[in-house]
């Protein structure tokens, strides 16, 4: 439970640093902001913060493949939920392939189930 707390004081303190359009912010500080984080589950809450205000379309697919692959399960959800509202209406290509594999990797390993998503 203490998981979801971090996760929503990592958003918050996010959110107050990431609103201000003046700051840029790009990979190598956003990487070093995530290094610096010790409580599980407030790097989440970071990087969705990073993508609610629209700053992750300037990350480089890589960098969030490299942050998918980590396997914690908050940081995926949040940065597929980041990445889905900063490109919102962009149809940009490989942003719909990487959220449509680990969309179903997240919902497929409990259960073999049929889903259809419309992408």
């Amino acid at each position: 439970m203490i998981e979801w707390a971090n996760f929503y004081n990592g958003l918050a303190r996010g959110l107050s640093l990431v609103e201000r359009d003046s700051v840029n912010l790009d990979w190598e500080w956003l990487s070093m902001v995530l290094k610096a984080q010790k409580l599980p589950g407030a790097a989440a809450g970071f990087i969705l913060a990073y993508g609610l205000t629209g700053h992750i379309k300037e990350v480089n697919v890589y960098n969030i493949h490299e942050l998918l692959t980590k396997g914690d399960r908050f940081l995926t959800i949040a940065l597929l939920m980041g990445c889905a509202v900063a490109n919102k209406g962009t149809s940009d290509i490989q942003v719909r392939k990487f959220m449509k594999f680990n969309f179903l990797s997240l919902i497929c390993q409990r259960k073999f189930i049929k889903i259809y998503l419309i992408f």
